[in-house]
């Protein structure tokens, strides 16, 4: 048995954390004072958690300025960074690397899956780089890779909410004032 130096009850020595820098080898306070002390402190110094986060986030970003400001004048060492990033983000995201990529434009003949426009004349995103003139459509359920789309389209099954439903009213009504 031993006393809390907090609360001040007798427990048995089970229950106090371990600690070899004390003579009997546990902490001077029980397992539920220092609990309760440790959650007192996160409520207290919840700020200092986001202010770290943050910063370790801004340095991030700093080392990869840094960095891409170095390679743009290599630039063949930038294109070949750039295309590390491209396959990272295909693996990551989606599961499929660039080469499966490529394989899907060219089964797609470089067409949008569902309007059928081709990546040449197919609207760009912010970056206008050819890389992003098809899109990867993939389900959000399942995460399975579907087909290339252009923006327009991959953006329209995105805000119908990948609906079946919803789509069918948006023909419908079209249908119905087309007329």
């Amino acid at each position: 048995m031993k006393q809390c130096g907090q609360c001040q009850q007798r427990f048995s020595l089970d229950l106090f954390y371990k600690d070899s820098s004390r003579t009997d080898g546990k902490m001077r306070i029980c397992k539920q004072c220092s609990s309760d002390n440790c959650k007192k402190y996160q409520q207290n110094n919840s700020h200092k958690r986001k202010e770290y986060r943050q910063s370790v986030k801004d340095h991030s970003e700093i080392v990869r300025s840094a960095r891409l400001n170095k390679l743009k004048d290599d630039k063949e060492e930038y294109i070949i960074y750039l295309m590390k990033e491209r396959n990272r983000h295909l693996k990551y995201k989606y599961n499929i690397d660039q080469d499966i990529y490529n394989k899907m434009r060219q089964d797609q003949e470089c067409k949008c899956a569902i309007c059928g426009v081709h990546e040449n004349e197919a609207p760009r995103g912010s970056s206008g780089c050819a890389a992003t003139a098809l899109y990867v459509d993939h389900c959000h359920k399942t995460g399975n890779v579907r087909k290339l789309l252009c923006m327009f389209c991959n953006s329209l099954l995105g805000k119908a909410k990948e609906s079946t439903e919803t789509l069918q009213k948006a023909i419908d009504y079209l249908d119905k004032f087309n007329n």
